[in-house]
């Protein structure tokens, strides 16, 4: 899977992406568990987006809601999860609890 590392003002990160969409964000510490392959020159799209978590990393609140993610390989209670959490605006927390209450999964 391609992905590529970035760094940012709080240490390197990493995004991994197909022709669906992205397929997994890496936060510094994390970026050493990367998808298996070589790693690859970001697309311009791709590109677009390390540039906006570089931004967001560094103060500038961004709002990642309106990429295309790929959940395909992604069990559905866990993509139903992640949908949810894409709706909390920057800046703004949900507990456990409430993101199970959007759910209907108490």
């Amino acid at each position: 899977m391609p992905h590529a590392r970035f760094p940012t003002s709080l240490g390197d990160c990493a995004l991994a992406w197909h022709d669906a969409g992205l397929t997994g964000f890496f936060l510094p510490g994390s970026a050493t568990r990367l998808p298996s392959g070589e790693p690859a020159e970001p697309p311009p799209w791709v590109a677009g987006i390390v540039a906006r978590v570089q931004r967001h990393l560094a103060g500038d609140a961004q709002d990642f809601s309106d990429l295309s993610y790929d959940f395909s390989g992604v069990p559905e209670f866990h993509r139903a999860v992640l949908q949810a959490t894409l709706a909390v605006k920057s800046g703004r927390t949900a507990t456990y609890g409430e993101i199970a209450a959007t759910l209907h999964q108490p």
